[in-house]
């Protein structure tokens, strides 16, 4: 599969949509594995948690807790720029090894975090100014993510850049994005319930109810992530055709942009 294969010309929100799920299923082995890299990740610090507060002042908890999240929620922006990676370049029919991945969300960090930090304060900042102006950052905002993976932009530029490729198609791209954040969350609540169901009639308590809905929601982020992110990738596509025009086919060779 190449980029020209997913689509060569503006799609449909169906078209969209079809063809992340297919560049789900064409890359699917090396995202499910950075998907569950992900998913410990984020699930780390409240396990630990658990497991370290009772054995240390609360003191020493709250800064060896929040030294560590800082550190995960790096790694983890590690690995879900190469999930982005690994899907463009499968996208682009070059597949990447999954160092080479690594490689490039570890080259990208700097920008990655940022962007991600600036798409946070625009939302929150708009939904401060009366919630509307919020929700459509929320979306206009969300693909800076792949133009620092994709096209290496620095964090501004990122952001910049999703924010022109979304003006004109909003809906649209709330639509697609719509339907992947649902299916995200169907995972996501298919795994809570069935879990809650076992956890409750085998007698278990708030405590330990609440660890493993945890547990479980990150099992539905194995799946849920690398779908939601390929699906971004085919709108980021979709999206740089309708606004950079013919141009871009000359530009796809170079969709990883070099560090």
């Amino acid at each position: 599969m190449d980029m020209q294969a997913l689509f060569d010309r503006p799609q449909g929100v169906g078209r969209v949509l079809d063809a992340g799920f297919r560049l789900f299923r064409a890359g699917w082995g090396n995202a499910l594995l950075l998907g569950f890299i992900a998913a410990l990740l984020g699930l780390a610090p409240q396990l630990a948690g658990e497991l370290l507060t009772p054995d240390l002042r609360v003191g020493q908890s709250v800064v060896l807790l929040g030294a560590g999240v800082i550190v995960l929620l790096l790694v983890n922006f590690i690995v879900i720029g190469a999930l982005i990676a690994h899907l463009a370049a499968v996208a682009r029919g070059q597949p990447i090894g999954l160092g080479v991945a690594l490689r490039t969300g570890l080259r990208r960090l700097f920008s990655f975090s940022f962007s991600v930090l600036f798409y946070l304060l625009a939302v929150l900042v708009g939904m401060l100014l009366f919630l509307v102006p919020g929700i459509i950052l929320s979306v206009s905002l969300m693909l800076a993510m792949c133009a620092v993976i994709i096209d290496g932009d620095g964090p501004v530029a990122a952001v910049r850049r999703s924010h022109r490729l979304v003006w004109g198609s909003w809906w649209r791209t709330a639509a697609v994005l719509g339907v992947a954040f649902a299916l995200f969350m169907i995972f996501t609540l298919g795994f809570q319930s069935l879990a809650a169901v076992a956890a409750l009639s085998a007698g278990a308590g708030l405590s330990e109810l609440t660890l493993l809905m945890a547990v479980v929601s990150s099992l539905g982020n194995v799946v849920g992530l690398p779908l939601f992110d390929a699906v971004a990738v085919a709108l980021y596509h979709d999206l740089k055709l309708r606004r950079e025009g013919a141009d871009l086919t000359e530009r796809l060779d170079g969709t990883l942009a070099p560090a």
